[in-house]
């Protein structure tokens, strides 16, 4: 699964995590941005477009359609009665927007990176976070974590646009608002 290790337990030595404020327990490097936005492929959302955001069919990883409330729907339970399919796998959530079965709510660096999708909105504003590797701090001496930590660093630093929406995907259809 994708549970999220503990640092402070020790599950793990390093730690990649979207989050808005890192746990004080741990000392990180911030990457950068981490921007979210609504993806459909780009038949289903030329067929929808006249469709209200709210009234759509959708495709969502278990639990992330609360973080659309209220600026989408009022309550919890509209998310529930407008979600097609979910899961707690992003892929199989990705191939069933990719399918045609709804409309997704996903991070940009998966579905700026799908080109079976087209992104239909802005970037989410409200609900930015930032990409942070994290280590226990005890641990921040130890060669073998501070060389992990610089190479992942760099790596993820490469990728930085992605993961903030900021790597155009070429490919216009129709925005949704």
């Amino acid at each position: 699964g994708s549970t999220a290790v503990d640092l402070t337990r020790r599950e793990a030595d390093i730690a990649i995590r979207a989050t808005s404020k890192p746990p004080d327990a741990s000392l990180g490097k911030k990457v950068g941005a981490f921007n979210f936005a609504l993806y459909a492929l780009p038949e289903y959302a030329v067929q929808h477009k006249d469709t209200p955001l709210h009234e759509q069919r959708w495709c969502l990883i278990n639990g992330s359609g609360e973080w659309l409330v209220p600026m989408l729907w009022k309550k919890k339970e509209q998310v529930e009665q407008a979600t097609v399919f979910s899961s707690a796998n992003a892929l199989a959530v990705l191939n069933a927007a990719a399918a045609g079965v709804g409309l997704t709510f996903m991070p940009c660096y998966l579905g700026d990176a799908d080109a079976r999708l087209v992104r239909i909105s802005e970037l989410i504003q409200p609900l930015t976070l930032e990409l942070w590797l994290l280590t226990h701090p005890d641990l921040r001496h130890t060669a073998r974590v501070k060389a992990l930590m610089a190479y992942l660093h760099e790596k993820l630093k490469e990728q930085a646009d992605l993961f903030a929406g900021q790597r155009p995907q070429g490919k216009s259809v129709v925005k949704f608002s």
